[in-house]
């Protein structure tokens, strides 16, 4: 059920405790709705949003009227509109108007980007990352547990399908070809652990792709590039590029008893030996440019 406010029906005005004709007249005015057509007000039906009118009580028609005097925590519970403004500043210190005002906002938070996570809608995750949420280091389960508990199923199903990397290297880079990958660059620092975790694990899977019985070098370079976007911890970032870079630059093949560089997919072959060394050091400076340019995109 989205949130909707009673004052919606009762004046802006309206004394405490309200009177018993002053709630009537609001029961009036939202079977009004009904009777126009609706089927549901705010996912509610007709029985539904009655009940729910006449049970409120007084505390919670205050807490209800705290909300409806703001504007920014209003147009976001009902219409999931963000507000760059500091919606809690203000609101009194009694600890159950807090905890009602800020449960209620908490759980549209999490509902709301969540659904954006799940459709890989980037620029809906940017919005809602401006929107100011206290305590979000003590407090974070509570704004993003619906989209992080979708984050980790992603997690377990690479890593089921990651240990049979080589006898399923078409599942594998079917799985990575998944638009979620996309979407997780925007994801706030409180996602850190769990994007790097993904990270450390594509890489191990990569060394994996590079065994006899895999050729398929593409998915190699794959990771490493997923591994740049996936990854925003700074504290990460040094073995990260690290790896990375090894894996930009080529990883060796063993093939019946002999290596070869697998080169980025990108780079031509090296066919004359007079040119290794210049040509090497263009493509080196490439790597190097791209991991930086790619770095600042996802850390800064």
């Amino acid at each position: 059920m989205a949130y909707l406010s009673p004052f919606r029906y009762l004046p802006a005005d309206a004394v405490f405790p309200v009177d018993a004709l002053v709630m009537q007249r609001a029961r009036k005015k939202l079977l009004a709705e009904f009777d126009l057509g609706s089927t549901e007000v705010q996912g509610m039906s007709k029985h539904d949003a009655l009940q729910w009118l006449d049970n409120l009580n007084a505390d919670e028609l205050g807490y209800h009227k705290l909300i409806y005097d703001r504007p920014a925590i209003l147009m976001f519970l009902e219409k999931g509109e963000v507000s760059k403004e500091r919606w809690y500043e203000g609101l009194p210190s009694d600890d159950r108007a807090g905890s009602f005002i800020q449960g209620l906002v908490q759980h549209q938070f999490n509902s709301l980007f969540s659904d954006a996570f799940q459709k890989n809608d980037v620029t809906r995750l940017w919005t809602l990352a401006t929107f100011d949420l206290p305590e979000v280091d003590k407090k974070g389960r509570y704004y993003y547990s619906g989209a992080m508990n979708l984050l980790t199923s992603y997690y377990h199903q690479f890593v089921d399908i990651a240990q049979k990397a080589n006898t399923n290297a078409a599942l594998l880079q079917q799985f990575l070809d998944q638009p979620f990958f996309g979407s997780m660059g925007a994801l706030p620092p409180y996602f850190n652990a769990m994007r790097n975790e993904f990270a450390i694990t594509l890489l191990q899977t990569a060394e994996k792709l590079t065994d006899d019985e895999v050729k398929d070098h593409m998915k190699d370079y794959y990771a490493a590039s997923l591994l740049l976007k996936t990854a925003r911890s700074v504290a990460a970032s040094p073995e990260i590029v690290k790896q990375a870079s090894a894996k930009f630059a080529g990883v060796v093949e063993k093939t019946s008893g002999t290596s070869r560089a697998i080169l980025h997919p990108d780079v031509q072959a090296q066919q004359e030996p007079k040119k290794t060394s210049y040509k090497g050091c263009l493509i080196a400076g490439f790597i190097i440019i791209t991991i930086i340019r790619l770095l600042m995109l996802v850390l800064g």
